[in-house]
């Protein structure tokens, strides 16, 4: 049986999916999720979009730790105002 992800749980989980730390049942449960709910996937785009964005303008500039500590803080907002929404 799928492990089912509530958003909250979905947004925690994606700057360590976007970084490969995830093992293959959270995997699996987190990019169903993201199939099948309406508001989890633009969050998740808008994540990915800035961290290409980042990577292409100061690839020399950031660290690939900086660029990870950047992913997490987006993630952390993004449950953040979550959070304050419900």
């Amino acid at each position: 049986m799928m492990l089912e992800l509530t958003c909250q749980q979905a947004r925690a989980m994606v700057s360590n999916y976007m970084n490969g730390d995830l093992d293959q049942e959270r995997v699996q449960a987190l990019e169903h999720h993201l199939q099948h709910c309406t508001s989890c996937p633009p969050l998740y785009a808008s994540l990915v979009e800035v961290q290409r964005h980042l990577r292409q303008e100061q690839r020399s500039a950031l660290s690939h730790d900086a660029l990870l500590d950047v992913s997490r803080r987006i993630s952390q907002a993004i449950l953040d105002r979550q959070e304050q929404e419900q």
